[in-house]
């Protein structure tokens, strides 16, 4: 006997089927929203760890930035000591002399009697007669001799302050520098647990999406040069066609207008055709020295005459200059852009060849170790253009150019205030030593980040 089921038992089915459909709709719902707050998480995460990554930037530069001002100084502290020693010697010799007079004053004889009594141990020379016979001294020498060796003094102390100061601002510096590159250090390693952890934790997802974004980081740069360009060479037909408009708008001296109208008459317009099919005899225009000058029409006045039926009359008053044409002015202001270096194909060639060297801040040792600014100076260096070993003071010292200018060797500055810089190589991308953790590689530019481009040569 086959079970036939009744509407009660249908409707429980129904009801069955409907709580499935709905259990698996549901399922699905959740799990589309569970994939997008991943989605928003690997956002979140990789934001943070260029947000951390930027602040590291900015100590190691400040870092940099400390032992550039500590590298100055203790170029200052060995200047400021060559001058103590010479004044140093310089006050010896003087010294010298004087001891020399005083000698031989006693062994020749004293003719004021002072240099032999203190000389003599003589009971009564207090403090009184010690100082005359000092003075009489320097009146026997000459008192030149004292003069430079007082103002030597004098030079000396004040050198002496000096090099004080700058040791004592080298001492702070050192100072300034330990704490930055500790503080630097410890945020390196806070970063980098961040990441190791966030990586245990999402996985694969979290490298897919950063090569996700790389990729069309890559593809919004190499659509902005070429929008960049195709402006510039738009300007540039722009340009070429307002000028040629503007000379063809200026007929040569002398040349026939179309039309019969005379040179220079300002009239374009070509002459009507004559009413009549059948071809009259031109009139014999008058010349224009028989134009006498009680002739009341004006020179100007070209408006043919009251008799509907005459030809046109000849144009015979003098001719008018035609007014030059208005300058055409150029779209855009003629911009001053540095010309590209000729050595940047060598500082490209230099920096390439570091690709994989690993980045270490405030260092610049060629397949070694490099920071960002390390590479551009040692990689310029090659092409025999000197940078500092400091990226805003590279933007500093440079002429910049702008986005749509930009050529390979031009270096690439990021983040306000500046903390990273790398090189243009072309096509949107730049080559350059990331932070720590990383090596040098080529990377595409960030142009959302950068601050601004500069041009060595």
């Amino acid at each position: 006997m086959s079970f036939r089921p009744g509407r009660g038992s249908l409707k429980v089915l129904a009801a069955g089927l409907l709580a499935l459909a709905a259990l698996n709709s549901s399922i699905d719902v959740a799990s589309a929203q569970s994939s997008d707050q991943t989605k928003k998480e690997i956002a979140q995460v990789i934001d943070e760890i260029d947000r951390q990554q930027q602040l590291i930037d900015q100590l190691a530069e400040d870092h940099v930035a400390a032992l550039d001002e500590l590298t100055h100084v203790q170029a200052d502290i060995v200047v400021a000591a060559a001058r103590v020693a010479e004044l140093e010697g310089k006050l010896g010799a003087v010294q010298t002399e004087v001891a020399d007079f005083a000698l031989e004053t006693f062994v020749n004889g004293d003719q004021g009697g002072g240099v032999g009594a203190l000389l003599s141990g003589a009971g009564d020379a207090t403090v009184a007669v010690e100082r005359s016979e000092y003075a009489s001294l320097a009146v026997s020498a000459g008192s030149s001799a004292v003069d430079q060796m007082g103002a030597t003094l004098h030079d000396l102390d004040k050198e002496r302050a000096l090099l004080d100061g700058q040791q004592r601002a080298a001492t702070e510096l050192i100072s300034r520098v330990e704490a930055k590159r500790s503080a630097t250090e410890k945020k390196t390693t806070d970063l980098h647990k961040f990441q190791v952890q966030k990586e245990a934790q999402l996985g694969e997802q979290l490298a897919a999406e950063q090569r996700r974004r790389e990729a069309e980081q890559l593809k919004a740069s190499q659509a902005a040069i070429a929008k960049a360009k195709a402006q510039a060479a738009a300007d540039a037909a722009k340009r070429a066609a307002t000028s040629a408009r503007a000379e063809s708008n200026v007929p040569a001296r002398g040349a026939a207008v179309p039309g019969g109208a005379a040179p220079g008459s300002g009239n374009t317009s070509p002459t009507p055709p004559a009413a009549s099919p059948r071809k009259s005899p031109p009139a014999d225009p008058a010349p224009a020295a028989d134009q006498s000058p009680a002739d009341p029409g004006p020179a100007a006045d070209q408006s043919p005459t009251s008799d509907p039926g005459a030809d046109p009359a000849p144009a015979d008053p003098a001719p008018v200059a035609a007014p030059e044409p208005a300058p055409q002015p150029d779209p855009q202001p003629a911009r001053e852009i540095p010309a590209p270096s000729p050595g940047a194909s060598g500082a490209v060639a230099a920096a390439m060849s570091q690709l994989g060297v690993p980045y270490q801040y405030a260092t610049s040792n060629p397949n070694v170790s490099f920071d960002c600014s390390g590479l551009t100076a040692w990689a310029w260096g090659q092409a025999g253009v000197d940078l500092p070993h400091y990226s805003r003071a590279q933007f500093a010292t440079l002429p910049h150019v702008s986005q749509g200018d930009i050529e390979p060797g031009d270096l690439i500055f990021s983040y306000n205030p500046i903390s990273h810089v790398g090189m243009y190589i072309g096509n949107g991308q730049m080559v350059h030593a990331p932070h720590s953790g990383d090596v040098v590689k080529v990377s595409a530019v960030r142009w959302q980040n950068v601050t601004g481009i500069g041009r060595p040569g």
